[in-house]
């Protein structure tokens, strides 16, 4: 489970280096990354936006005690905006800094 800390002022659930590059690629880790508590809200205002941010860092669930259904409907916004194109950058390296155009 990911937490509340920021490291060099980037939320930890936000932070792809700290949860995909090291935890997962570098150290191995398989297991299973779980937001703490409502953390997401704390990334940017923008909700849609942090959930997207969030989920491309690296984070497999996240915890939404109370606006759920919004979470929902943003994060089935976010996978239909996907193009083929993004995909095939991602899957190809791209030297772009965000997984997708989120």
């Amino acid at each position: 489970m990911a937490s509340y800390n920021e490291i060099d002022g980037i939320p930890s659930h936000s932070n792809k280096h700290l949860l995909t590059d090291i935890l997962k690629n570098e150290l191995g880790f398989e297991g299973f990354l779980i937001s703490d508590y409502d953390a997401v809200d704390q990334i940017t205002p923008d909700y849609k936006e942090a959930i997207g941010i969030s989920i491309n860092a690296g984070m497999d669930m996240v915890m939404v005690p109370k606006k759920y259904k919004l979470f929902i409907a943003n994060l089935k916004a976010l996978v239909e905006e996907i193009t083929w194109k993004d995909v095939v950058e991602n899957e190809a390296g791209s030297d772009d800094e965000s997984d997708y155009s989120w």
